[in-house]
């Protein structure tokens, strides 16, 4: 079965920060093997700066996760792309209904 990307799950993401064994099987293998494929990697799971800034390190190409952004209704996805009816999310503090993106500076945070 042809595929696109490779994802490492949340679960070993979390435990990077922990174990330095899973930080080196990071390292060297999923990221070698998507740059030796020519594949995209997938980091599923960033919920801290610390991880992003590993995953960073790494050459992670993409990143999933709290940390990133929480999950957000349907209705909010024309905010945050520009199209469609635009819809202010419960609980938003803005009274114009738009959502801010922020992409962080890892290098430099």
């Amino acid at each position: 079965m042809p595929f696109d990307k490779i994802k490492i799950d949340g679960s070993f993401i979390k435990s990077v920060d922990r174990n330095g064994q899973v930080a080196a099987t990071v390292s060297a293998a999923v990221p070698g093997l998507g740059r030796g494929l020519g594949l995209p990697v997938l980091a599923e799971g960033a919920e801290t700066l610390d991880q992003l800034r590993f995953l960073d390190a790494q050459d992670c190409n993409i990143g999933q996760g709290y940390y990133l952004g929480k999950p957000a209704p349907i209705e909010a996805f024309g905010d945050l792309t520009g199209h469609g009816k635009r819809v202010r999310p419960r609980g938003a503090d803005r009274q114009d209904g738009s959502l801010v993106l922020l992409k962080p500076s890892v290098r430099s945070a």
